[in-house]
């Protein structure tokens, strides 16, 4: 379907699609340097939104929903340059009203803190500033688009399954050993509104910032996992990487329990890619650079280890690999 909607001035920019009016249908959310005033020593974001309507009339105009007028200078100098990167975001509902805002990832480094714009009624944002300080040092924020650095790093979910996204970050500026840094689950609390700023120190969690990690809903329970590149500790010996990824999740009393998925890992430079191919609410793994070019599926079951009676006080579920199949066409 065509649009009569311009493409952004940044070659850069990166747009969202959620839905922030909670009427069924996701708006066009685009995030891009303001031509006129935004010069590559003093980048401008303008936020614009382009209202969807529906099947009979789809996006509208768009309309500036926010400026990021806060690193604005009196007289910027320079070109407009259209390579400059302007501001990235994930979409989230941080205030629990079922309208989906933004969290600003923060690309120039303009403030300490993880800034949500909170959608409004007339399709416009409002900054809100979280009061939970970002991982990432100031002057080393992490290369976009990701939130992962060697020294930090910033992953969403909803870890505890009451419903709202949850934010777990790394950190080694805490640690006294740089090669066992700091995670720490910051829940989302309904009161005061938000992540909880405190956090909870995950003890289970003895990774690197950097690790190769994934978030996701592996038993179908609501709650997010995290799958990780297995690495095993004996000895006060460096961890040795496994053959397989680990899963671990967070149980209701905030200790989190570990399994092997029994899904091997990918050489370098291969990818995972998390979805439900087969339709039973279960995630299933398209995996890439196994060695001979093709694509894989990987499905999983959930399956029943324990009698009932031990189920009140035990995981009952593991995730189980249960064969691979090659792709030939797509």
């Amino acid at each position: 379907v065509a649009t009569t909607i311009a493409a952004p001035t940044s070659t850069k920019a990166s747009f969202l699609i959620a839905d922030i009016d909670q009427d069924g249908y996701p708006e066009l959310i685009v995030p891009d340097t303001d031509e006129a005033l935004s010069t590559p020593e003093n980048p401008i974001t303008r936020w614009l939104v382009a209202e969807n309507r529906g099947p009979a009339a789809y996006f509208s105009a768009p309309v500036v929903a926010l400026s990021e007028d806060w690193p604005m200078v009196s007289s910027p100098s320079g070109p407009a340059d259209p390579k400059v990167q302007p501001e990235l975001g994930t979409s989230i509902d941080y205030d629990g009203d079922g309208k989906m805002d933004v969290l600003i990832h923060d690309v120039t480094d303009s403030n300490p803190n993880w800034t949500v714009l909170i959608a409004q009624p007339d399709h416009t944002f409002k900054q809100h500033d979280t009061g939970l300080r970002k991982p990432f040092p100031v002057g080393a924020q992490p290369a976009v688009p990701t939130l992962t650095a060697p020294g930090a790093s910033a992953h969403l979910g909803d870890f505890n399954g009451d419903g709202q996204i949850d934010l777990l970050d790394c950190s080694n500026e805490t640690s006294p050993d740089p090669t066992h840094p700091t995670w720490t689950l910051h829940v989302w609390r309904p009161s005061p509104m938000g992540f909880d700023v405190t956090g909870e120190v995950v003890q289970e969690l003895r990774l690197l910032c950097d690790v190769e990690l994934f978030t996701v809903d592996l038993l179908g329970d609501g709650k997010t996992a995290l799958v990780v590149r297995g690495q095993l500790e004996a000895g006060g010996q460096s961890p040795v990487a496994l053959a397989t990824y680990q899963a671990l999740e967070r149980h209701a009393d905030g200790h989190w329990e570990s399994w092997d998925t029994a899904l091997p890992t990918l050489n370098p430079g291969g990818h995972l890619v998390w979805l439900d191919a087969n339709g039973d609410h279960l995630p299933d793994v398209i995996e890439s650079g196994v060695g001979d070019g093709f694509l894989y599926t990987t499905p999983f079951r959930v399956t029943l280890l324990r009698t009932p009676q031990e189920n009140m006080t035990k995981r009952p579920w593991r995730v189980r690999r249960i064969g691979r199949t090659r792709i030939d066409r797509i």
